[in-house]
């Protein structure tokens, strides 16, 4: 039983119990009320008022005694734990030639590369307050139902509930930038015209002087849920040839369909993949952009079905090849299948691509897991060569044996 399950058993327990305490008082009082009701008949009206009040008093005591008894058996979530244990508000800052990992109770982390300053503020029983003051953080929020993690960065707020991405901040060139390899975030800020914008991996959002910059867009929302953007051919052949006489008995309309995209942008990812698959996902895959295909693959593999992610990317980097999308679906088809080819192909399309780091990192991790350790060695060299502050530094270093 989870942790969240005996929580809920408790509190269940508790509500119980009051109740029956409460009508066993209720039975009490109605019994009490009653003798002294007849008592009052027979007994002057100054001595009849004074029983009442006693009735009062003595019914006021036993709600007070009930709530302190119900305090004293709740015992409050207990708020996250990190390691290293900081003071809440320290700087904590990262030395120039090594990244140092905050790690957090429910199996979240937060890694500040080399040279990188951040503040932990709250630690709670759903998550955490970060502040990055300085450079460079990856950041990792395992998701749970209740998870609830804020990243701040100067004047922006980044919500989270489960996922991956690196977060840059510079206060000398008010620049920010966010990498999202998984999941999806909300990103705002109380100073700027814009408000806010959803993110959905992978996707990269830079704001500097110059304005929001956002790395990929997804199609906008419709006014209304629809569930494709594609016409239908029956509707269109409708209104190429009207029926001269309406029919006689006019169909039900049927009920609005969940649009897919929007449930994803709300990070609700089974209920994306149920609306995607009641549109069918072949159909989707052959007719959606390949910016909708991307999402609609990282929907499929966060909701538990990774296998027909890698379809809808297969048929992506049929569809779109030499797009930035295809080397993306070659990206994400390595972190579906784990194979060290797909890694190189993104190498091989996109050698400087946002994704070029991580693709390297992974790369030589699967050369390693698999077996071909002088390709990984050869990887870790190359790593440490053009990221020698990276995420996967250090495992460059372990494979090297450094």
């Amino acid at each position: 039983m989870s942790r969240l399950d005996e929580l809920g058993r408790q509190v269940a327990a508790l509500q119980d119990a009051d109740l029956e305490a409460l009508r066993a008082m209720d039975r009490a009082g109605e019994g009490f009320i009653r003798a002294v009701r007849q008592q009052s008949h027979r007994l002057p009206r100054r001595r009849s008022s004074t029983v009442l009040l006693v009735a009062a008093v003595v019914g006021v005591l036993a709600i007070v005694t009930l709530g302190l008894v119900r305090a004293s058996t709740w015992t409050a979530p207990r708020p996250l734990a990190v390691t290293p244990d900081v003071p809440l508000g320290d700087v904590i800052r990262a030395p120039n030639d090594r990244a140092i990992p905050l790690r957090f109770s429910d199996g979240s982390q937060v890694e500040l590369s080399a040279g990188t300053e951040a503040v932990v503020r709250e630690l709670t029983a759903r998550g955490a307050e970060v502040d990055l003051t300085r450079g460079t953080a990856q950041i990792a929020v395992k998701h749970r139902p209740d998870t609830s993690w804020s990243l701040r960065a100067g004047p922006y707020a980044v919500r989270v509930t489960g996922t991956r991405f690196d977060l840059t901040w510079s206060p000398q060139d008010r620049r920010f930038a966010l990498e999202l390899w998984e999941g999806s975030v909300r990103v705002s800020s109380a100073e700027s015209e814009h408000s806010a914008v959803e993110m959905i991996a992978p996707e990269r959002l830079v704001i500097d002087p110059g304005g929001w910059h956002l790395g990929r867009e997804h199609a906008p929302p419709e006014a209304t849920p629809e569930p494709s953007t594609e016409p239908a051919p029956q509707a269109s052949a409708a209104v190429a040839s009207p029926s001269p006489d309406p029919p006689a008995s006019p169909a039900k309309p049927a009920a609005p369909a969940v649009s897919w995209e929007r449930a994803a942008r709300r990070g609700d990812y089974q209920t994306a993949y149920e609306a995607a698959q009641a549109q069918g996902l072949g159909r989707l895959a052959q007719s959606g952009s390949p910016s909708q295909l991307v999402a609609l693959a990282e929907t499929c593999r966060l909701s538990g079905h990774g296998s027909e992610g890698v379809a809808v990317l297969s048929r992506l980097r049929a569809r779109f090849p030499g797009t930035d999308e295809a080397a993306l679906a070659a990206f994400q088809l390595g972190r579906l299948t784990g194979g060290a080819r797909w890694f190189q192909t993104y190498l091989d399309e996109r050698p400087s691509g946002s994704l070029a780091r991580e693709a390297l990192g992974r790369l030589m991790e699967a050369l390693d897991h698999g077996g071909a350790h002088a390709e990984a060695q050869a990887a870790a060299r190359r790593y440490l060569v053009t990221y020698p502050s990276g995420p996967h530094a250090a495992i460059a270093a372990r494979i090297l044996g450094e």
